[in-house]
């Protein structure tokens, strides 16, 4: 059961990074985009 309880908890874990890592990029995009228009 803990094992069972763990393994779901650490997806969701996952997940909620996976989410914040990609709001901290879109946030991190749009502060530098001066940069980003520099691209070919």
């Amino acid at each position: 059961m803990a094992k069972r309880e763990r393994r779901t908890f650490s997806k969701e874990f996952k997940e909620q990074i996976k989410v914040l890592s990609q709001n901290t990029l879109l946030l991190n995009s749009s502060r530098r985009k001066p940069r980003v228009t520099n691209r070919p």
